[in-house]
């Protein structure tokens, strides 16, 4: 059965699931033009947000890592950060959310950031309990043999 999911869903993905907060306009505006650097204003005038709103929005942002910024002439501009776990899970929920949305894959999507794969992976190796050997034999190889074999 389809989702009754309003147009406007569509359009801001996370606003369609989570509410409207200052932080996912931001968080939103940021993974939806993932490559551009904007300046205060002009984060401010995209989400629709007071200025002071969305200087508060982009220091946690960039606290967190989720954001890095560079001096650009006169004026700070910001970014998302590709190194950041963080930014590369929000970049993936928006592309899950979207995709539920329109049944159409998203195409584009952040690399996942060196730490995060060095993260990811010596975590499933603490909780398989295995060391990296026995993982790859566990669970890799025999995947890979059942799809060769089909």
């Amino acid at each position: 059965m389809e989702p009754n999911i309003e147009d406007s869903a569509v359009e801001e993905p996370f606003q369609g699931i989570f509410g409207l907060t200052s932080e996912l306009s931001v968080a939103q505006h940021f993974v939806a033009t993932r490559d551009i650097r904007f300046t205060q204003k002009e984060v401010a005038d995209a989400t629709g947000l007071a200025r002071q709103t969305v200087a508060s929005v982009l220091q946690k942002f960039v606290r967190w890592q989720v954001l890095a910024s560079e001096q650009r002439g006169r004026e700070r501009v910001f970014y998302l950060n590709a190194r950041s776990p963080l930014a590369y899970a929000l970049d993936t929920l928006v592309g899950a959310i979207v995709e539920e949305i329109t049944g159409t894959e998203v195409l584009t999507r952040m690399d996942a950031p060196e730490e995060f794969k060095t993260w990811n992976r010596d975590w499933l190796l603490e909780q398989s309990g295995l060391d990296s050997e026995s993982y790859w034999r566990e669970f890799a190889r025999p995947a890979t043999r059942r799809t060769a074999a089909a």
